[in-house]
């Protein structure tokens, strides 16, 4: 008997099956997937499935959202939806308020338009601890407005869950990230060790764009997809070529989080987000019911005593590690886009002075960074810093020696880089070999 299906057709006008098509033979079938396959959604293929895999039907053979409800509901122990331009079209619209329960359901997986996905979250329940990875491009009409396709996520005491009254958990590690040209990456994780996506999938995988609009920024979409994302517990986050990212959108999305311990910043983001560390929280403007004297008393702070005094004065109080990552520290670009720094000393200064002290600064292709400035911050901070990065791709100058383009690396050696490779000693650059260095090396 069959019980797993695969049909693929490689040519862009896809494939449809005959109704004709193995007759009697599927009564067992459990898997089913299909690539530019059309079919008939009464089929007997599509009854008792555990796991669905459809992609890239063709527009005149889509669904009607009750053709789509009906399907669903022959599957009551459906484990994985895999839907990819499959979905009833926008234009169908909902016409039935019918709901489907898939109580059993560990993998949401769609990709399709802001509508079709949203539509498609009005019309199921599914357990609160399902993975859930989407894929929606906005329409004219939808702009970058996601917050239909969010209830998935956002809603735990509503339709769009089953019945848990717990709802789903708080994501733990969440990284955060723009792509060109208009696109927002968000990946969650909650409960693991390792948050690299080759080794464990993100329970939450977000994959958002929009029409370009003079009227949305970049940080408004992720303070309103973020803000909806349940982050009580989130203890390391990763926001990465976010530009325009005001202090204001940090505080308000991430600056109450009681358990954020780390940050890690890519690009220009850093800017603002040391601006936000250095703003003072006011005790009538923390709004967080954990923000209280009693609600201290439960967080612990890793390699420090615990505070349990009042409010603390400071947004990201629990805020331990910074990693600043290819941000530039040009003290003469103009464009209020670089990072200062003297503003990230006095950042250091006053969150000590505040006993929200951040005990480790990894400082990852920074640019315009010399090895005397780094320096001066180890009085503030333990630093951990990989060397000079020229900003061009041509490699660093290490703090304890010479990383080479050829992959080579002096170890336990030091020396200015300046218009002549290594102090000059006459050598050009490029007739000079590891030999001919490690000589000059020993004048």
């Amino acid at each position: 008997m069959i019980r797993s299906l695969s049909l693929s057709v490689p040519f862009e006008e896809g494939f449809t099956i005959p109704d004709t098509v193995l007759t009697g033979e599927t009564p067992h079938l459990r898997r089913l997937k299909l690539h530019r396959v059309n079919i008939n959604w009464n089929s007997r293929f599509l009854r008792d499935l555990t796991h669905l895999n459809i992609h890239r039907v063709a527009n005149l053979a889509r669904p009607t959202t009750d053709q789509f409800i009906n399907a669903l509901q022959r599957m009551p122990a459906l484990e994985v939806l895999n839907i990819q331009d499959a979905l009833p079209l926008a234009s169908h619209g909902p016409s039935t308020d019918r709901i489907v329960d898939l109580p059993h359901l560990a993998l949401l997986s769609v990709a399709s338009t802001v509508p079709e996905c949203a539509n498609l979250v009005s019309l199921l329940t599914i357990p609160a601890k399902a993975r859930v990875h989407l894929i929606c491009s906005g329409t004219e009409t939808t702009g970058a407005d996601f917050s239909g396709v969010m209830r998935v996520i956002s809603n735990p005491g509503g339709t769009t869950y089953h019945q848990e009254k717990a709802g789903r958990e708080s994501i733990e590690i969440l990284h955060v990230r723009y792509e060109a040209p208009i696109s927002l990456v968000v990946d969650g994780w909650t409960n693991v060790i390792t948050s690299d996506p080759r080794i464990n999938v993100p329970d939450i995988q977000l994959r958002f764009s929009w029409p370009d609009s003079p009227l949305t920024t970049v940080d408004s979409v992720v303070a309103s997809v973020c803000g909806t994302i349940p982050m009580t517990s989130l203890r390391s986050l990763r926001i990465a070529y976010v530009d325009g990212t005001s202090p204001r959108i940090w505080i308000d999305t991430f600056g109450h989080l009681l358990k954020l311990h780390s940050v890690h910043i890519v690009g220009r983001p850093a800017r603002a987000f040391v601006s936000a560390l250095r703003e003072e929280a006011p005790a009538e403007a923390v709004t967080n019911p954990l923000l209280t004297p009693e609600g201290l008393l439960e967080v612990s702070q890793p390699g420090l005593c615990q505070r349990h005094s009042a409010v603390p004065s400071v947004y990201f109080p629990q805020l331990r590690s910074l990693t600043m990552e290819k941000v530039s520290f040009d003290e003469e670009d103009t464009s209020q886009t670089t990072l200062t720094i003297y503003d990230l000393q006095s950042c250091l200064i006053e969150r000590s002075q505040r006993q929200a002290k951040i005990q480790k600064l990894c400082l990852q292709k920074c640019s315009h960074l010399g090895a005397d400035t780094v320096q001066t911050l180890r009085a503030f901070v333990s630093v951990d810093w990989e060397g000079i990065f020229d900003g061009l791709g041509n490699g660093f100058e290490l703090e304890n020696g010479f990383e080479l383009g050829n992959g080579y690396e002096l170890e336990g050696l030091y020396d200015e880089v300046g218009d002549d490779f290594l102090g000059g000693y006459g050598v050009p650059d490029e007739e000079m070999d590891l030999d001919t260095m490690l000589a000059a090396l020993t004048i």
